[in-house]
This record gives structure tokens, C-alpha cells and sequence, in this order.
């Protein structure tokens, strides 16, 4: 009675009377619930559903009616999309695939231009060791121009959790070269490679970050994120190279007479030594992976193969990595 629209109280309602082996009981709670919360207090209704699909998928007979009766029923109610997501999310939970996969089908079509309805799909493609190419190739021809970078990069980071990460790069490599500028899509390429845990991988992408040309605000963000990785890793070699590289930057190309030189060997966490790498440089390739037209290509889809460019030794802040207008205007991601 003191929270009537607290819909954590009515749930555990339910679930003390369904202790009790009381379902029919517990489902009049629910539709009380559903009864009593404000019209206004919409997440906290949804919330009464969920418990209320669970329930059914629990102990209705048989389930997966009762459950499609009552989500029948919820639609007149709820946010359609908020709704078929929480169906979903419930499939999922309970390695209900095939139904799973039925829902999903059907709200691609339904919220085709939704760019949340796509990733949940891609996901649910690649936890179950699924090739999500054409999920993703689905969801560029449908979604608008404007949600696309929010699309490819979240698909980038699927990829990297839950299916191959070359697929991964090779979006965040094609999104890059067209918005080499914006940080917030080298922080998910960073997170990513940290996660992994490949030291090399992740020193060389910060070592391409941090040559671009950017905004002292965007910088420091780099800068500031590159130190506090290597301190992490106890790198202590690299801390000092990291700070002598970011005063280099903050004094400009006239304010030092050469600039620093990254250690030719890396100490990892475990104390080894891998070779050594050079500024700038994406990531190691193997020989099979360069091609007759000197550029290299990652596995999977898209297909965003980047000029090799000269390494240079000595990479000052001023320069950056780049591609040439008519090539980014041709690029497959723009279309």
C-alpha cells in the first residue's frame, strides 16, 4: 500500500506467493499490478510484463502460447519496440533459439530503420556461432544515412566480443579512414584492443592515434588514455616515451630538436620481450596478407582494404594517417 507503483515490491510479491507453489495466485498479482500502477509510470509497468512473460514461459500450458497470448495482449499497452526486445532478451535467456530467431525476423521487418533492433540480431547471430555478414549487410541497406557510424561501430565491438575480431578492425579501419578526427570512435578501436589484451596490437593503434592533428582537447584525451595503459601494464619504458611524446606535442615541432623515439623492444606484462614496432603502423600483417596492389585486407566482411603507407621513423604530432578524397567518396560505406 505505501508503493503501489513500485513495481520491485509486486514482484517480489509474486515470487514469494509462487514459493508457495501458488501460480494461478501469482498471476492475479500481476494483473493487479497491472491494474493499480499509474498510467504514467510506463517502465515500471513494462517491468510487471517481463515478470508477467516469465511467469507464463515458466508455468503456462503450454509456454510459448500463453506467452505469444499475453504479448498479444501487452502490445495495446506498451512501446511495441521496448516490448518485442524484452520478448526477446527473454529467449535468449532461456536457449529458446528457435523462437528467438522467429521474433527477430520479425521485427527487422517490422523496425527495419531501428539500428538497436539490428545489433540485437547481429548479437543473437554471433553468440550462437553464427557468421553475422549478412545481418550486417542487411541492416546498411536499410538503415537511414545518419545512424550508420553508430551501426557499424557497435557492430565492430559484437565482432570483437562475440565473433572474429579482424571483422571488427577491418570496420573500425574503414570508419576511420573516413572520420579520421573523431575520438570517439578510436576510444571504442582502443577499448577493444586493450580487452584483447595483444600489447603490440594496442601500442601500435595508439601510436597511429596520437600522430594525428587534432584539437589540444582531443589530444590530451588520447595522450592521457595511452599513458594511463601502459602504466597499467607496467611498461615503465614506455610511460617516459609516452610523456616525452605528449611535451613534444604541447611544444610543437619548434620547441624540440628531435623528436622521441619509441623503445625498440616491448616489454610485455609477463616480462617478456616482443620485436620491435614501429610508429605508427595499424598492426602486424602477415606476408599473405599484403596484396599485388600493395594493400593489405583484413578477413570478412566489409571489405575495407587501406593503402600500406611508407613507416616513417620518427613520427611527429603533425602528421597523420589519410586517404586521398576521391577514395573516400568511392568507399563502399558511404553508398
Amino acid at each position: 500500500r505505501s508503493s503501489p507503483n513500485s513495481s520491485f515490491v509486486w514482484i517480489k510479491y509474486m515470487a514469494f506467493v509462487l514459493s508457495l507453489a501458488d501460480v494461478q495466485k501469482a498471476r492475479s498479482i500481476a494483473e493487479r499490478a497491472l491494474r493499480t500502477i499509474n498510467i504514467r509510470e510506463e517502465d515500471e509497468k513494462m517491468n510487471i510484463w517481463v515478470a508477467y512473460f516469465n511467469l507464463e514461459n515458466e508455468y503456462g500450458r503450454p509456454p510459448e502460447d500463453a506467452v505469444k497470448k499475453l504479448f498479444q495482449r501487452a502490445l495495446q499497452y506498451c512501446d511495441p519496440k521496448k516490448l518485442h526486445l524484452l520478448l526477446q532478451g527473454m529467449y535468449e535467456r532461456t536457449k529458446q533459439h528457435m523462437l528467438a530467431e522467429e521474433l527477430l525476423e520479425k521485427m527487422v521487418k517490422k523496425f527495419k530503420k531501428s539500428c538497436k533492433v539490428w545489433l540485437c540480431c547481429l548479437q543473437c547471430f554471433l553468440k550462437q556461432g553464427k557468421d553475422g555478414v549478412t545481418v550486417v549487410s542487411r541492416a546498411l541497406s536499410s538503415l537511414p544515412p545518419n545512424k550508420r557510424i553508430k551501426f557499424i561501430s557497435q557492430a565492430a565491438i559484437q565482432e570483437f566480443k562475440y565473433g572474429v575480431p579482424d571483422r571488427g578492425r577491418s570496420m573500425l579501419e574503414g570508419l576511420l579512414r573516413e572520420h579520421p578526427k573523431r575520438t570517439d570512435l578510436w576510444s571504442i578501436y582502443l577499448d577493444q584492443e586493450i580487452r584483447l589484451g595483444d600489447v603490440e596490437v594496442t601500442q601500435a593503434v595508439f601510436e597511429r592515434a596520437t600522430c594525428l592533428s587534432l584539437p589540444p582537447k582531443k589530444m590530451k584525451f588520447l595522450f592521457k588514455k595511452y599513458l594511463e595503459y601502459e602504466k597499467s601494464i607496467g611498461n615503465e619504458d614506455m610511460v617516459e616515451y609516452v610523456k616525452r611524446k605528449a611535451l613534444e606535442y604541447v611544444e610543437g615541432p619548434a620547441g624540440s630538436t628531435s623528436p622521441p623515439t619509441m623503445p625498440q623492444t616491448v616489454l610485455l606484462g609477463n616480462g617478456e620481450q616482443t620485436r620491435s614496432i614501429f610508429p605508427c603502423w595499424p598492426f602486424s600483417l602477415a606476408p599473405d596478407q599484403v596484396t599485388k596492389t600493395g594493400a593489405f585486407k583484413l578477413s570478412g566482411w566489409p571489405d575495407l582494404s587501406m593503402p600500406m603507407f611508407n613507416t616513417p621513423q620518427h613520427c611527429m604530432p603533425s602528421q597523420r594517417f589519410g586517404v586521398k578524397k576521391n577514395k573516400i567518396a568511392s568507399h563502399p560505406l558511404r553508398h
